[in-house]
């Protein structure tokens, strides 16, 4: 997918429902064993029965507390509780900076916003900034010195304006799990001019802010998330012209990456079906899945199988800078 900056970086085709339908139609095919291997694994941290089995037979038997029936009931809750606990630990620095007295306090001196607020405060601006191991994130830090204030300030004061009026203007909680359309999601103006910096506040960083201000309603459009929908749709491209929607792929330097412009109304679409099919998973095994933190399991499963493919991801997406272009995270 040779994805672009216009207001559609896909192709027309990835708006159209029946479109949506047939890649919803495949995800549901291969949801069930990566949510049973999320669950046998509590989210990615304990090797699976199949795992087991193959330690088993490569070294005989061996010890081990891993049960052969597992408790899913427990493993589920288990999983979302320390999920939450995890989404938890940096939320307020979050809330801290989406906070519309604060923003307009830094209206005075949006070069202390740039750098405070967000070179130090904002936790995955400053991890970014701060990682000089990573060489593909020197992109990055070149585009955040080089921003403009002023711009950076009004990008994230419209994003905390959005993410403040939003329950009031769309959420509707009895309702909301019988949407249809990506588009009564009502989250389209987050790809619009005016709600990201190109190269520093792009649509992973973004959606950051909106999940971490409140994930009953946003979804995270990580990296990983972009990769897990690749997988879960079983890598299909579903008559796109040029490849997976979910892709953007470099012929020339033969590099493959997430598409970092995936727009967000279409990934919310997906990321609202996958909360469905593990709330009905969670209904079946007598889990509750508190709705003001939906979109958190969301996310933990979409690290999970992102993580179960991790070796594949690092492959394709190796770095090629001979040319002097970073394929980093392009502001995610």
């Amino acid at each position: 997918m040779y994805a672009t900056t216009t207001d559609r970086p896909c192709e027309e085709i990835c708006y159209e429902d029946e479109h949506i339908s047939k890649v919803l139609a495949e995800i549901k095919r291969n949801f069930e064993p990566y949510f049973i291997d999320f669950l046998e694994t509590s989210g990615g941290t304990v090797i699976s029965s199949e795992q087991f089995r193959a330690l088993q037979q490569k070294f005989g038997t061996i010890n081990s507390t891993l049960k052969s029936n597992t408790d899913y009931t427990k493993a589920f809750k288990g999983i979302f509780e320390k999920s939450i606990e995890t989404y938890e630990r940096d939320r307020e620095k979050y809330l801290k900076l989406l906070e519309p007295s604060n923003l307009e306090e830094y209206q005075y001196d949006p070069a202390q916003f740039k750098n405070q607020a967000l070179k130090n405060e904002c936790p995955i601006i400053h991890g970014t900034i701060m990682n000089k191991k990573a060489k593909e994130l020197d992109g990055y830090r070149r585009d955040f010195n080089r921003a403009n204030a002023n711009e950076l300030l009004q990008v994230v004061m419209n994003i905390s304006e959005f993410a403040h009026s939003y329950k009031k203007k769309f959420y509707k909680p009895e309702t909301y799990l019988s949407i249809k359309s990506y588009k009564d999601l009502n989250v389209k103006l987050m790809d619009k001019e005016g709600y990201f910096y190109y190269g520093v506040l792009g649509g992973g960083i973004k959606s950051l802010m909106l999940y971490k201000f409140d994930p009953e309603v946003f979804s995270y459009r990580s990296k990983n998330a972009i990769w897990s929908l690749w997988y879960l749709s079983n890598k299909q491209k579903f008559e796109c012209k040029q490849d997976s929607e979910f892709l953007i792929i470099d012929l020339e330097h033969s590099v493959t990456k997430q598409n970092y412009f995936y727009p967000y109304e279409l990934f919310s679409k997906y990321a609202f079906e996958i909360f469905r099919l593990l709330n009905g998973k969670a209904k079946e095994l007598n889990v509750n899945l508190n709705p003001e933190y939906r979109y958190v399991i969301v996310d933990t499963f979409f690290e999970h199988v992102a993580n179960k493919h991790a070796t594949e991801i690092t492959e394709l997406s190796k770095e090629f800078n001979a040319d002097g272009f970073d394929y980093g995270t392009m502001g995610w």
